[in-house]
């Protein structure tokens, strides 16, 4: 090695010295003084940062992987934690640091922007659960990174993934994740909320869970309080699996559970909207049948209607902002317009117009009238 160049660079021979001070210092206080490993850090890092040709790089990056063999646990976690937010460390240095026992290479899986797809997908064939899962932590993925973590079948991996509603998740991962929850109530609950499973993969997944619950129930309690909850699981499972048909006719039980909701004050358009991004599109149309005072067949004709007049004029008598208004009738799209879920901007302008015109007095006489 030639310690020469090194010496002669004046950037570097200071810091040669200071690292050579700290790790005398280092190895007289041992784990006892985190100064001293603070200190032998911060050259680390000084020495990582300074604008060096490519040789003295790899010199440099020689000198302190040899440091780094010998180094103490504490200093190496240290050292990962400062080197993983940067975007100039030899990434050779960098798959060192990743391939070390979990607690080093934690901070350097999760956020290091030197590792590019190939490199996790290396580690993740080498190494096992706990370098997983620090990858599946990341804040981006590539698709290829995410069907290598699928293929793991790792139940907490795929968990992490399924619930990072920004991650693009594939067919083939996908179907992965869908087996592994028929089995595990703690991923399917997280895959039924992603907006990106197909229908038909939903409707079995509703399936296994409401059945999961009712075994659950049964064990637990008895007599009319476990039936009802059980009649009410079933009620739900079919209508998840009816949605896929698009039919939205409210049962009996959806009316009854609406009603109570209006009678105890709970029914506001929270309620109603979340219902509609769970797909429940039956018990929306009795949540809204109620709060408006309409039968559920006046309710369905009303969503179906592309200018949105009957919704908005609904809206408006019952004093729903132009927010709610907006809410409902882009997430009742899909009744409108199949499973295509296209949003017509055009539709929604003159939709908005029609909600801004129409009084809250006209709106309320035009609902009356609906309801006779």
């Amino acid at each position: 090695m030639n310690w020469t160049m090194l010496e002669n660079t004046p950037e570097v021979a200071p810091l040669l010295v200071r690292l050579y001070d700290s790790q005398k210092l280092y190895d007289l206080a041992g784990d006892q003084t985190p100064d001293a490993r603070a200190q032998l850090t911060d050259v680390m890092v000084d020495l990582m940062r300074i604008d060096l040709s490519e040789t003295e790089k790899e010199l440099i990056t020689d000198v302190l992987m040899a440091l780094m063999r010998q180094a103490q646990t504490d200093l190496r976690m240290a050292l990962a934690d400062r080197l993983s937010v940067l975007n100039n460390v030899p990434l050779r240095m960098v798959l060192h640091l990743a391939n070390d026992e979990i607690a080093v290479a934690d901070p350097v899986l999760r956020h290091s922007p030197m590792l590019e797809d190939m490199d996790l997908i290396y580690i993740i064939k080498a190494k096992g659960a706990e370098h997983w899962r620090a990858i599946a932590r990341r804040e981006k993925l590539g698709s290829a990174v995410i069907d290598s973590l699928a293929e793991t079948k790792d139940l907490t991996t795929a968990v992490t993934l399924v619930e990072k509603h920004d991650v693009v998740i594939s067919d083939k991962a996908m179907n992965i994740f869908a087996m592994m929850a028929s089995t595990s109530d703690a991923l399917a609950r997280p895959l039924l909320m992603r907006e990106d499973v197909p229908d038909k993969m939903a409707e079995k997944l509703y399936e296994y869970v409401g059945q999961e619950l009712k075994d659950y129930i049964s064990t637990r309690y008895t007599g009319a309080q476990a039936q009802a909850a059980i009649d009410a699981l079933d009620d739900v499972a079919h209508e998840f699996r009816e949605a896929v048909f698009q039919r939205i006719n409210p049962s009996e039980q959806m009316i009854a559970a609406a009603e109570l909701l209006m009678e105890k004050g709970a029914l506001r358009s929270a309620t109603m909207t979340q219902a509609l991004r769970r797909g429940q599109y039956a018990y929306f149309t009795a949540l809204f049948s109620v709060h408006c005072g309409l039968t559920p067949m006046t309710v369905q004709q009303i969503l179906k209607q592309e200018n949105g007049q009957g919704l908005a004029i609904a809206c408006r008598a019952t004093s729903l902002t132009k927010g709610d208004f907006m809410s409902l009738y882009l997430l009742t799209g899909r009744l409108r317009h199949g499973e295509a879920k296209i949003v017509n901007q055009v539709e929604l302008a003159n939709a908005l117009r029609y909600f801004d015109k129409i009084t809250t007095a006209q709106a309320r006489k035009i609902l009356s009238q609906s309801r006779q």
